[in-house]
């Protein structure tokens, strides 16, 4: 059995344990952490899509995310509300299945504005081994 594993090494740097948001006020979106092309953690513990929506939107309005893949072989929603800052969080179940290809779509049918502000997709994600590694450059001699 292959095993997909990737390894990704990034520079630290100071920051907030606040998400990072890149999108406009009047529509719901992901965290700017994630993208078209991403890859998530797909175990032993759970990934976590999360992002905001309108600042007009209610606290505790629902929310709801949808992981497809593109063969038709997975589709699972999962469901949370929005917090008292507008922020959302989706916790995923159990670990996926390592690979690619999936959708992410997420909706808030109760937020304010047309369909378009009210939902965002992420294409081409995939589930592996991801490595978080940090340091200095001369930290293995």
């Amino acid at each position: 059995m292959s095993r997909f594993i990737l390894l990704v090494v990034l520079g630290v740097s100071a920051s907030s344990d606040r998400p990072v948001l890149s999108c406009s006020i009047d529509s719901i979106c992901f965290s700017g952490h994630f993208n078209d092309n991403g890859v998530m953690q797909r175990g032993p513990g759970h990934s976590a899509y999360y992002g905001s929506v309108p600042l007009a939107s209610p606290a505790n309005a629902p929310i709801s995310l949808t992981i497809s893949a593109a063969d038709g072989s997975y589709n699972k929603t999962f469901s949370s509300i929005v917090n008292e800052d507008r922020t959302w969080k989706v916790i995923l179940g159990d670990p996926m299945q390592e690979g690619g290809n999936y959708t992410a779509f997420v909706s808030c049918p109760t937020c304010p504005g047309n369909t378009t502000q009210q939902q965002a997709t992420l294409f081409n994600q995939t589930f592996g081994d991801v490595y978080h590694c940090s340091g200095q450059s001369n930290a293995c001699e």
